[in-house]
Formats: C-alpha cells, sequence, structure tokens
C-alpha cells in the first residue's frame, strides 16, 4: 500500500501544469498517508515533507500601490520522535523604519489515527503563539504544532505582506529530512529587477517561465480613470523527490550546501522614475554608523563613564587597560544565546539589566573602551553555523555578530566578550 501511495503522490505532483495551483488543500489528509510507516527512498527519515508550496508576488494593491505578498504552505509526515522538531517554528519578520513585514494569515493543524482508526484533528490556539523581540527590527513568532505524536501529519500556512521589497524571502528547496516536491512560485512586474542567486548542488527538476499582462486602473483628478499596462514575470522552480541534507563532521554550516534561492534588489524602474539599490560597502558602513542601533549610540557618551574613569586612572597602559575593559565586561554581563548585529535595547539597559545578545554585549564593550581613549570600531560577521557570505553579495542581512576591533600603536586587537572563560 506504502509503495502505491507514495507512487500516486508523485505522479499527482509531476502532473500540476504550470497554470494550476498545488491540489494539495489545507486540512484534507489522506488516510493513506496517516497510516504510513515509513519513507521507502529513504527509512532512516524521522520525518517526511509531503509537500512544501511557496508563492512570492508583487502585487498591485489601490490603497497601499505595490507590496510584496509571501504564502507557504507546508505539509509533514512524522514518522518517529527523532521528527518532532519538525513541527517548531520560528518566523522570522522585519521592520526598517516605516517599511515593515506584516504576518497577515498563520494557522496550522496535526491530525492523526487513533485507535479506533479514527482521524483526530488539533487546531494551533493562537495563545500558543509567541511574538520574541530580537530587536527593534527584528521579531518572530515562534510555536510548535500541537499533538504531535509517532504517526501524525501537519498542515502549517502562512502569508507575510511588506514593503520591504530590497527582502524577498529565502526559499530552501532542501532541508534536513527528505522532501516530495518542494515548489515555489515567482512574479515579478517588470519594473523590479532581482538578481536570482541558487545555492547548493542539485538543480530543479522543472523550471518554468512565462509572462502575463497587467493594469493599473485608478480614478483621475477629473473623476475619470486612466490605466497603465505592465508585464508580469511569472517563474516557478519545482524539485521533486529531494534528499535529505545532513550536517557532517568537518562540515561548515550546512546552510552553504542546500538547494535554496534567494533574491537580490537591483533596482526599481517605474516610468520616469528610476532608483538604484546597488550598494557598496562604504554605504552600508555610513548607513551603519547612523543607525540608531548601531553606530549612533557608539557616538554619544554611553553609561560607563566612571567605570572608564577608573580604568584609566588604575591602568596608564592602553594595552593592559584594554585587557581590563574586556575582562570588566565580561564578567559583568551575561550571554544570552542569541546573536545579531543591531542592539536589542539601549546600552543602558543593557548594563542595567547585566544580560544582552552578543551585539548588546560587545556595542557596550566598544563604547567602555572609546571611553577608555582606545580607538575601537564594531567589525560585524557572519558565524560558522549562520553561513558563508558570498563576496559580491553585499546585503546585511546576511550577517549576525559584531565583535570589537581595538587600535593601540597601530596593532589590531579583536575582542569579543560573550565567553567568560576565554
Amino acid at each position: 500500500m506504502k509503495n502505491i501511495f507514495i507512487f500516486t503522490f508523485l505522479a499527482l505532483f509531476s502532473a500540476i501544469t504550470f497554470a494550476q495551483k498545488s491540489q494539495i488543500k489545507f486540512g484534507k489528509i489522506d488516510s493513506d498517508l496517516l497510516a504510513l510507516k515509513a519513507y521507502d527512498a529513504d527509512t532512516s527519515a524521522g520525518a517526511l515533507i509531503i509537500s512544501d508550496i511557496g508563492d512570492i508576488s508583487i502585487i498591485y494593491n489601490d490603497l497601499t500601490g505595490f507590496a510584496v505578498n509571501y504564502t507557504r504552505h507546508l505539509r509533514v509526515k512524522i514518522f518517529n520522535s527523532s521528527g518532532f522538531d519538525q513541527a517548531k517554528f520560528k518566523i522570522k519578520y522585519y521592520k526598517f523604519g516605516s517599511l515593515e513585514e506584516k504576518i497577515t494569515k498563520l494557522r496550522a493543524s496535526s491530525f492523526y489515527l487513533d485507535e479506533n482508526n479514527k482521524v483526530v484533528k488539533t487546531d494551533l490556539n493562537k495563545a500558543d503563539i509567541f511574538t520574541e523581540h530580537i530587536s527593534s527590527k527584528e521579531k518572530s513568532r515562534n510555536f510548535s504544532i500541537p499533538n504531535i505524536k509517532e504517526g501524525s501529519v501537519f498542515d502549517l500556512e502562512y502569508s507575510l505582506t511588506s514593503d520591504l521589497f530590497m527582502l524577498l524571502p529565502e526559499w530552501n528547496f532542501q532541508h534536513d529530512i527528505p522532501a516530495l516536491i518542494s515548489e515555489l512560485t515567482v512574479s515579478i512586474p517588470e519594473y523590479f529587477n532581482y538578481k536570482r542567486l541558487m545555492r547548493g548542488y542539485l538543480t530543479a527538476t522543472a523550471t518554468d517561465s512565462k509572462t502575463t499582462n497587467r493594469s493599473i486602473i485608478w480614478v483621475n483628478s477629473q473623476k475619470g480613470t486612466s490605466s497603465v499596462n505592465y508585464t508580469e514575470y511569472i517563474t516557478k522552480y519545482t524539485f521533486l523527490n529531494v534528499p535529505a541534507l545532513k550536517e557532517e563532521a568537518h562540515m561548515n554550516d550546512i546552510s552553504n550546501y542546500i538547494a535554496a534561492i534567494e533574491f537580490e534588489l537591483g533596482s526599481i524602474a517605474f516610468p520616469q522614475n528610476y532608483k538604484d539599490f546597488t550598494t557598496n560597502w562604504e554605504k552600508i558602513g555610513n548607513d551603519l554608523w547612523s543607525d540608531e542601533d548601531f553606530g549612533s549610540p557608539l557616538k554619544r557618551s554611553g553609561p560607563l563613564k566612571k567605570e572608564a574613569e577608573a580604568l584609566r586612572i588604575a591602568y596608564p597602559d592602553p594595552f593592559e587597560r584594554m585587557v581590563k575593559a574586556h575582562e570588566f565586561i565580561r564578567n559583568s554581563v551575561n550571554y544570552s544565546g542569541a546573536n545579531g548585529i543591531y542592539l536589542s535595547e539601549s546600552l543602558r539597559k543593557v548594563w542595567d539589566e547585566k544580560k544582552g545578545k552578543s551585539s548588546d554585549i560587545n556595542l557596550l564593550l566598544i563604547s567602555l573602551l572609546n571611553e577608555c581613549d582606545i580607538k575601537t570600531n564594531p567589525v560585524i560577521l557572519s558565524t560558522r553555523n549562520n553561513g558563508m557570505l558570498h563576496p559580491g553579495q553585499l546585503m546585511l542581512n546576511k550577517f549576525n555578530y559584531v565583535i570589537a576591533e581595538a587600535i593601540i600603536d597601530s596593532n589590531t586587537y579583536l575582542l569579543d566578550a560573550t565567553e567568560k572563560n576565554l
């Protein structure tokens, strides 16, 4: 039965034409899927992605203009307890000034067969969805699919809307469990120019492209209507029978190797209105220095003026003063385990609470060192488990850590105050 079921599923997916939506409907679970005990192509898998269907579209709205709409529908089969972690989710969303992402829809349900072969459905309760404040620019919705058991199937569906055109969602076609189908449809109006960056060693089973004509109609000042026509470019990427990619010894972050696609905005070119979004390190540096959650607090007096004065008096030698300042922050402020490049709280609040993210602690260290008359700059980087940086990809969201660079007598010292035992 299970071989017939897998074959039926693959036949169904391969038959999906470009113009059709996925035939997988939320909450419509086949009883054969609930009874499935293992995946023949990978019997070690604790879970199997039945389908992972995404859509990224830039759509015009009469009230707000163009906006990014992103939807995802994920269905997963859990075989045993080693797959339970697949039911834990952390959906990040961002805000930069007046531009922001919003989660507009979020629902999930689990299903399993009880001892009477009856389907038991459990819905995700809104009270079990928690909002985590990561920084002033980043939040996440955290939750676990309820009532997960060996043999369960769960559906997850969520949508985001955004005017952050420079930050289209990244899509992973591959995960640490196998997938029958992972599919992403991208619909972009002709005005938006994106560089598409494919990652990993797998190639798509199918890549289909087409164009369609669309119109924007609005009421003009004479109460008549005006319109403009534009072309929309639609691409569908389909990966079938995707193998799991698991971490191995001596492998750096697994995200460097999984099959994925990401987008980098190059320009927006409306008629008679062109804006270039390409950037360089100098511009990124200037933006960071003027950011209230990064560089601006370092230009002002920090919360440790008295401590800095005591260090200057006690340790006239700059190198020894640097070592003692680093030791002071390292032993005084506890590392929460979270990383980032922006402050999650003001430097004053970080010091008062004696706890913070890596960025909170190391930006506080930089503030103290500068108060100690030691020239110190922040250095942003990507940790090993955050993924490799592409030299030609100038995107701040690829960085997740900041350390201090202290300069004494033309010597440079890189400092991190998060580890108490270093």
